[in-house]
């Protein structure tokens, strides 16, 4: 089973962090039912008209509602701070700022909440620095509480180590009361309850939409097709040739020839489908072939289409070509790039002929 992969959006309404929050999730997963690895989210707020993007794996995102404002370092303020660097490669520290002697629980929580590391003790008001090892490349989730407050920073680890996780006290710094207003984020994104949010969500070059109001927690979970049977690295052109043909024709069998001479020495790149129409296929004509020898203007067998190309014989512009033209035509077209990569499936019935 491939890793899960979650995205939050954290959408702060409240004020401090005792605030309720708006949280949706989304989760990939093949026709299976096995999860797959989203690659990115794109989430636009069209009330607001603002758009940001989420890559894996800094899946967590924090807004602040319009006038949310609060101040750092006030007497009541209780923070993490970002931990440096972030991301990291096992290492990383934080800080923690109480604002008086109180109890103090941290939590190193996973993305499925899944609890890593922790450290339970009495700290002073001041700024306290903490060291932390992590060893398995994923997104964290560092949360201190105390009995009335609690505050969250994400991190992310990119590098697989040794280390058994853990958390080490390293510092204390004096603790000093400012009264400068700040915002929480610098990048300020309002959002509302029931804003009219757009969720773009890719995978492997395909990527899903959903439009709706959002005003509560939401979990979203998209199926993508993994068995991609597409090839996507750049592609020259392909080759149909569809052969007008019949039963009564004296050249149809040396039409076949050639044909058949094509798809051998090319194998892969032409491919032919025969099509019984006209006068000298009387028992074999079916409405699809009756059709295309009228659109086409075919008027000779056997004649060819070389991937329906207008081709200039002898002043004269036509689709059905005699079959002495199809190889030529070909080696033009299968040198060049293809317009796009396309492949299809199909199954057939040999008995219904469906």
């Amino acid at each position: 089973m491939k890793r899960l992969f979650t995205l939050f959006l954290i959408v702060m309404f409240g004020y401090h962090a005792v605030s309720q929050s708006v949280v949706v999730s989304f989760t990939g997963e093949n026709v299976n039912k096995e999860y797959v690895q989203i690659d990115s989210v794109v989430i636009m707020n069209l009330s607001e008209d603002w758009s940001i993007k989420l890559n894996y794996p800094d899946t967590m995102f924090d807004l602040m509602t319009v006038g949310i404002t609060e101040l750092e370092n006030t007497p009541t303020n209780f923070q993490l701070s970002q931990n440096i660097p972030n991301p990291f490669n096992g290492n990383t520290n934080f800080t923690l700022q109480t604002s008086e002697r109180e109890y103090v629980s941290i939590e190193i929580r996973d993305v499925l909440g899944r609890l890593i590391v922790d450290y339970n003790n009495v700290l002073n008001a001041g700024v306290h620095s903490f060291d932390l090892q992590l060893n398995i490349p994923q997104m964290y989730f560092v949360t201190a509480k105390t009995n009335n407050q609690t505050s969250t920073i994400k991190m992310v680890n990119t590098q697989q180590t040794g280390f058994t996780p853990s958390i080490h006290y390293r510092s204390q710094e004096s603790y000093v009361e400012t009264k400068q207003a700040t915002q929480k984020s610098g990048d300020v994104k309002t959002f509302s309850v029931r804003d009219t949010m757009l969720y773009v969500v890719y995978y492997q070059g395909i990527y899903t939409t959903v439009t709706q109001r959002q005003a509560a927690n939401e979990d979203f979970v998209y199926t993508f097709d993994t068995d991609l049977y597409v090839d996507q690295s750049p592609q020259n052109r392909t080759v149909l040739l569809e052969e007008f043909t019949g039963t009564n024709c004296g050249y149809c069998p040396d039409g076949h020839r050639r044909a058949d001479s094509l798809v051998n020495v090319h194998p892969g790149v032409i491919y032919n489908v025969n099509i019984h129409a006209g006068s000298f296929a009387a028992k074999y004509k079916t409405n699809i072939g009756t059709l295309l020898n009228s659109k086409f203007y075919v008027t000779g067998y056997p004649t060819g289409m070389v991937s329906r190309e207008v081709v200039n014989d002898g002043g004269n512009y036509k689709y059905a070509i005699s079959r002495g033209g199809w190889g030529y035509v070909a080696q033009q077209l299968f040198v060049k790039p293809s317009y796009v990569n396309v492949a299809a499936k199909a199954t057939i019935d040999t008995v219904t002929r469906k």
